[in-house]
């Protein structure tokens, strides 16, 4: 029967195998015959399973150590997780400089702007500043965004709140904790007075918890930043 072809329909393969042609073909090394794929005339895989496993293990030795795809045995496996045979092997190392000491490679580390830099793409695909700004949008309903949304996403408000904390060293003015996560409180408050919204002297920082507390979120308690003074 070796050497007989037939189709995976023949052999019931699934849908994507069906017309694929297979040869009852034997293992060179064991000897084991089974069907294996056969295209224009040459057989896809000389060896079974097993034999390829230990063929390739033969070709990298360290793959075989560490039981990759090397065809052991359970018993063998087990042999390389022995606590002494591992502490062995790192008596062995010891004193012995890494394979890759003193070598360099240029190419690992840089950065991904480097290696395009210079590199131009298509017109139809690059981006222009601009291009989706405001109607030219397809979701651009025509402005409807509240100011006051937009003035605590600007630029001038991230940089506000970033002086805040740099002044106030991360810290909570009223508990003293450095770990919570911390926000920017307006001492005069952000929507009545416009003109001090962006001012370094009218914000304060505060831990989450008692900035709640002040704006009556969570029960309040004894703050040092008077309710009055926002």
């Amino acid at each position: 029967m070796i050497g007989e072809v037939k189709t995976g329909l023949e052999l019931g393969k699934p849908h994507s195998r069906r017309y694929h042609k297979y040869i009852y073909h034997a293992c060179i090394d064991c000897g084991l015959e089974r069907w294996t794929g056969y295209d224009g005339g040459i057989v896809n895989a000389s060896r079974c399973k097993a034999c390829e496993n230990r063929f390739k293990a033969k070709l990298n030795p360290h793959l075989y150590k560490k039981g990759i795809g090397s065809g052991l045995t359970y018993e063998e496996k087990t042999w390389l997780k022995d606590p002494k045979y591992l502490e062995n092997q790192r008596i062995k190392r010891l004193g012995k400089p890494s394979g890759n000491k003193g070598k360099k490679h240029p190419e690992m580390g840089r950065h991904l702007s480097e290696t395009t830099k210079g590199q131009r793409r298509s017109p139809k695909t690059e981006f222009v500043k601009g291009q989706f700004a405001k109607e030219k949008h397809p979701n651009w309903k025509g402005g409807i965004t509240e100011e006051n949304h937009l003035a605590r996403c600007s630029v001038e408000f991230k940089e506000w709140r970033k002086q805040v904390f740099e002044r106030d060293k991360y810290t909570c003015q009223n508990c003293g904790d450095k770990k919570k996560y911390l926000h920017p409180h307006h001492i005069k408050d952000f929507a009545n007075h416009v003109e001090l919204r962006f001012n370094v002297d009218n914000g304060v920082t505060l831990c989450k918890d008692c900035h709640m507390k002040l704006h009556g979120l969570i029960p309040k308690e004894v703050m040092i930043v008077e309710s009055s003074a926002s």
